[in-house]
This record gives C-alpha cells, sequence and structure tokens, in this order.
C-alpha cells in the first residue's frame, strides 16, 4: 500500500468515527438529558416533602382533596395529623370522609341523629378531635348521634351544599354556624364562592393529569406562583388591591340567602334548626374596635391612631383596619395618603381568601335577621365565651375550655328543640 493509499484510508476511517460520534452524539445528551431530569425530578420531590411537613397552615397537609362542587372535602380513608395552634392532632376519615369515630353512628338507626355544619370552628381546628364541641355535645347525649360535618375553611356557600349532599343522613336536628371565611377577602368577584370558582379550583389542584404528579412540574409551578410569575387557575388577571374594593368570598346578601337555604330546607323536612353565632376574638380586634368606637363619637384623630395601631400590628384584623383608616383620610380629602394607606402589599390568591373586610357584626345581624325570619334559635358564643377570653386559641377558634362551654349551651338548647318539636 503505497503513501496515498494509506492516507486515503485513514481519511476514511477518521469520516467514520466521526460519523459514528455524530450519531451517537444524540444519544448521549438525551441519556445526559435523562438522567438529568430524573435528578431533579427526585430532588423536586424530596424539596416538597420537607416544605409539607414544614408547612405551617393545616391547609397544606393532605386532610383534604379538591371538590368541583365543593372547592374541597375531607379526603376519605384519610390518617394522619391536622397542625393545630399549640401542637399536631391525629384524625382518621372513613370512605365516604366523615370522622371515622362517626361511622358507627351513622349506620345505627336506632338512635336520632345531630348534624352539625360549619367552618373550622365546627371541625375543631386546634384542639384534639375528642374534643371539638360536636364530640362533646355528642356525650352529653347518649340518646342522640351527633355527627360532624365542618370542613376547615368553609363558608355558608360551601355548607350549604355540603348539608344537601348529606341529608341522606336523615337528621332529626341541624346545628349551623358560619361567619369569619366568609367575610375573606379575594382578587376579584368572579373568585367569590360559586360553581365556577370551585370547579377551576379543583381542576388547578387536582391529582389526576400527568403535570399534578410530576414533582419538578409541581415545583416549578410553586415558585412561579410564589413569585408572582404565575397566576392561579380561577384567579383573574386583573386583580384588585385596594382593600376598600375587595370582594368578600361571600356577600352580605349571599349569606343572606345561604342561612335562608338552610332555615328552608328544615323547615321543609320538619327538621328544626340551630344558627351558632361565633365571634372574633375580642383581644385581636381590640384597637380596631377602639378606633371605630371613636369614630362614631367623631374624634377622628383618636380613630385614626386606633387604627394605625391595628394596621401596624399586622394580624387577622389590619386588614379591616386598613379599609376604615383609609375611609377616614379619603374623607378628611388626603386622597393619596388614603390610597398608600389601602393598598395591600401582598395580595392572598387563594381559594381560602385573605383576611376578613367585613366585620363579624355586620353578617351577625344577617344571621339575627335569617333567625327572626324563619324562627331558628340562635347560640351567641359572646355570652358565655367573652367572660373568659383566654379560651380562644389564636383569633376565633375557641380552645378546649371554649368547645365544652359551646358544647354546654348547644346541649340545652337541642334539648328545648326537640321537647319543641314534639310538641
Amino acid at each position: 500500500m503505497n503513501h496515498s493509499t494509506a492516507r486515503l484510508v485513514h481519511v476514511e476511517h477518521r469520516q467514520a468515527a466521526r460519523s459514528r460520534s455524530a450519531k451517537a452524539r444524540p444519544l448521549l445528551s438525551f441519556a445526559f438529558g435523562l438522567v438529568l431530569v430524573i435528578v431533579l425530578e427526585c430532588l423536586a420531590r424530596v424539596v416538597l416533602s420537607v416544605n409539607a411537613d414544614m408547612a405551617s397552615a393545616s391547609y397544606r397537609h393532605e386532610w383534604y382533596t379538591p371538590s368541583r362542587e365543593l372547592g374541597w372535602v375531607k379526603r376519605p380513608d384519610f390518617r394522619g395529623q391536622v397542625l393545630g395552634e399549640i401542637g399536631r392532632y391525629p384524625i382518621a376519615f372513613d370512605s365516604q370522609g366523615l370522622f371515622v369515630h362517626d361511622s358507627e353512628q351513622v349506620t345505627d338507626a336506632g338512635r336520632p341523629r345531630i348534624v352539625t355544619i360549619g367552618d373550622s370552628v365546627t371541625f375543631g381546628w386546634g384542639v384534639p378531635r375528642e374534643d371539638s364541641f360536636s364530640e362533646v355535645l355528642d356525650r352529653m347525649l347518649p340518646e342522640m348521634s351527633v355527627i360532624n360535618l365542618g370542613v376547615n375553611g368553609y363558608t355558608s356557600f360551601q355548607g350549604y351544599r355540603a348539608l344537601v349532599g348529606n341529608m341522606a343522613l336523615e337528621p332529626s336536628l341541624i346545628i349551623a354556624g358560619f361567619n369569619y371565611n366568609d367575610r375573606r377577602y379575594v382578587l376579584s368577584a368572579e373568585d367569590s364562592d360559586s360553581p365556577d370558582a370551585f370547579a377551576a379550583y379543583a381542576k388547578s389542584h387536582g391529582r389526576g393529569s400527568l403535570a399534578s404528579r410530576i414533582g419538578l412540574a409541581r415545583l416549578t409551578r410553586t415558585v412561579a406562583l410564589r413569585f408572582g410569575l404565575l397566576k392561579p387557575a380561577g384567579v383573574t388577571t386583573e386583580t384588585e388591591d385596594d382593600v376598600r374594593r375587595l370582594p368578600a368570598r361571600v356577600s352580605l346578601d349571599e349569606y343572606h340567602r345561604n342561612l335562608s337555604r338552610i332555615a328552608e330546607l328544615g323547615k321543609e323536612r320538619s327538621i328544626p334548626v340551630i344558627f351558632l353565632l361565633t365571634h372574633d376574638n375580642p383581644a385581636y380586634a381590640k384597637h380596631l374596635t377602639a378606633g371605630l368606637t371613636r369614630l362614631r363619637a367623631e374624634d377622628t384623630d383618636a380613630a385614626i391612631r386606633e387604627l394605625k395601631i391595628a394596621v401596624n400590628l399586622r394580624n387577622a384584623h389590619s386588614a379591616l383596619a386598613r379599609k376604615y383608616l383609609a375611609q377616614i383620610l379619603e374623607q378628611s380629602g388626603l386622597d393619596e395618603e388614603a390610597r398608600r394607606t389601602a393598598r395591600i402589599e401582598s395580595p392572598v390568591n387563594s381559594a381560602h381568601g385573605g383576611h376578613p373586610v367585613h366585620l363579624d357584626a355586620e353578617y351577625h345581624a344577617v344571621m339575627r335577621e335569617v333567625a327572626s325570619e324563619y324562627g331558628v334559635r340562635i347560640v351567641d358564643t359572646s355570652e358565655f365565651l367573652h367572660d373568659d377570653i383566654s379560651t380562644y386559641l389564636d383569633m376565633c377558634h375557641p380552645d378546649v375550655d371554649g368547645h365544652r362551654k359551646i358544647a354546654q349551651v348547644l346541649c340545652e338548647a337541642v334539648q328545648e328543640a326537640v321537647v319543641a318539636a314534639a310538641d
């Protein structure tokens, strides 16, 4: 083989090697990319797991599941813990999403059933399950069964629909308590409680899609939502951050309709209804209340001072204090300061809503009006909880002693209602 031929063969070998390398390069790139994705997926799942373990809100635990009709419901067959104000408490639901403790009572047709519907107060957030007023009441009335249908975050809109969906329980008496969540703000009217809003929420939080099963996709979406790069499904892009114009999850008119529907359902089925009227913790609302008292007395300067304190406390009543303070400044001709005061810096994008933007007294008036229209008895918790506000865990939830007191008064009301119905 002469020199020219050898050189030609060498060139051909090099070209063949390059060809093989070129063909292998995409496969190597694909393999490298696949390994990288797997590693990132594993890391994402670790981060999501740690985030779930460290979450400070009970909503972030896996005790609930999305629902197109109700937004969210208790997760069937769940066994785990709910984070409370002073610790974690075990909970367990049956295949129907009822407390396991209530399952046997549901199958027992020999005793009349009391159904309690409501929000986290009824659910028993912050206290062990056996210490919620529903369970305490259950022990006080051994001749009856008390079935707890309360769910954290529920409004009267959800409660009425949950009640209709559980009428197969054939309740002999209904106890309904809603207030705090109804008053929480959302960022647009489209985000207020409605079938469309809950369908969108369930779609965005469902587990059926491929993206919802991929940790990397979930982590990316979580980061994008946290930094405002992505809007939650069901939340319009034209959101409001002026607290004076933020709508509530359930308006006063809708609150009236929901309570009326509950009362009408009871009247149609000859089922007595008791309304449980709950209050915000007076200690949390101290400066807000003082500011409004000063305002009614036309002491504007003192009202402004008290409301500024309430705003700066940055607690559950700060948004409401901000709203009233901005209104006073606007009426005083200080429009620019009013706009700055009214603006919420980090508005909450959530189906659960932000802090209340209405006084509890406004919704209390509606409950009393509906109760008067339908002859429904009201149990007002302020009559026994406000004598000792240490019975509150936080802005609105009672502690174990608070639940016990609620159960004691409800027990008397239930017994009187049963006697009246028998007559």
